[in-house]
């Protein structure tokens, strides 16, 4: 047995042993980076899945109160258009505090209603390059938009199937 192994050992044997090794390693190569391929578009698919259904649930659970919020911060507004010319200070505030609820907002709602968001930011943009009455009410009909595309698209999630 072991003259038999010892035999096998040779120069003649070993090369054919090396040249069989080397075609089990192509092989395995051939097999496992089409898996590894597989394996890692699978996983960026289970990725985006997770990220897509903990969007879905921030967006049930958080933008309803983004909402409410947003609606304080146009009535506020709507209330200092009355008495525009003793409340600019004031308007200039409550449209900080609009941004900070529209940023909050953006992150959380579709593509539709981001684009209404950046149409806001644009009318706040204006209104405080050049604060005027009528701009301040562009920028109340912004929100507006905003508020009424948001809530749709929230009765629309009610309908959806998870």
């Amino acid at each position: 047995m072991i003259d038999w192994l010892i035999s096998w050992f040779n120069t003649e044997n070993l090369s054919h042993t090396v040249d069989i090794l080397s075609v089990i390693g192509f092989v395995i190569t051939l097999i496992g980076f089409p898996i590894s391929v597989i394996s890692l578009v699978i996983t960026l698919y289970v990725y985006q899945s997770i990220e897509n259904i903990k969007g879905q649930y921030v967006s049930k659970a958080r933008v309803p109160d983004l909402l409410k919020n947003l609606n304080k911060h146009a009535s506020k507004l709507s209330e200092y258009y009355g008495d525009f010319d003793n409340s600019k200070d004031a308007i200039l505030l409550e449209i900080g505090n609009t941004e900070v609820a529209l940023d909050f907002l953006k992150g959380k709602v579709s593509k539709q209603i981001q684009t209404s968001i950046e149409k806001a930011y644009v009318q706040i943009s204006n209104y405080k390059a050049n604060p005027e009455r009528d701009k301040l009410y562009a920028v109340y009909v912004d929100l507006q938009k905003v508020n009424q595309g948001t809530f749709y698209l929230q009765q629309d999630q009610k309908w959806e199937i998870q």
